[in-house]
């Protein structure tokens, strides 16, 4: 939310958002702004390597892949907020009018010519982050929820799923009363009722 109030304010011919914990050397804004004059949009500062703990680097390492295999837009991994962005990407970024704050993400599906530049990301040197493993986990649910149909997708297969298995119990009950089967315990009725509607449910989700 900061780095887009911070967008919306600023009026430079480019923009450049980074950390101010100096895990974003601010050296690497002369190689930003190298590419830019090059005639690129957006320039990535993209993490050839990084200083951080254990948690904070898997949970990183994990979500970059499933983002990489599930959104629906393309974004570099190894990649954060760090980069440069023209003035005409900027606008379009505030006209998206978007508040989930996944910053990546946006600037992908507005999509102007990109590229990068890459560093070695040091350790924090002073005090402690208050963006925790929890607030990357946050921030990538964030990604893959507004960026990908995919979760849509998987909610319609389980609905499929859920009703194909309640037209199974349905037939499976139905042999057993022919047959004279005792019931197993419960109301068959009711178990297929809730299971049928609850992947009716399920798959209508998916289609909105």
């Amino acid at each position: 939310m900061a780095q887009l109030a911070g967008l919306q304010y600023s009026s430079g011919e480019a923009v450049i958002v980074m950390d101010v914990d100096l895990q974003d050397p601010p050296e690497v804004i002369r190689d930003l702004v190298a590419k830019w004059r090059e005639g690129f949009d957006v320039v990535m500062a993209q993490r050839r390597s990084r200083k951080d703990n254990f948690c904070k680097t898997f949970v990183a390492k994990v979500g970059y892949h499933l983002i990489a295999r599930l959104a629906d837009v393309e974004i570099p991994k190894n990649t954060g907020a760090f980069r440069l962005m023209s003035r005409r990407v900027v606008n379009e970024l505030c006209r998206l009018k978007e508040c989930h704050g996944f910053l990546m993400g946006m600037v992908a599906v507005v999509g102007f010519k990109h590229t990068s530049v890459q560093f070695d990301r040091p350790a924090r040197s002073i005090g402690d982050t208050k963006y925790g493993p929890f607030g990357g986990i946050r921030n990538g649910l964030h990604g893959l929820i507004s960026f990908s149909n995919n979760l849509l997708t998987l909610s319609s297969f389980f609905g499929f799923a859920v009703a194909g298995l309640s037209l199974v119990l349905g037939l499976g009950y139905a042999v057993m009363k022919l047959t004279g089967t005792p019931f197993p315990i419960g109301n068959p009725t009711i178990v297929i009722l809730i299971l049928f509607l609850g992947g009716i449910q399920l798959i209508t989700v998916g289609i909105l």
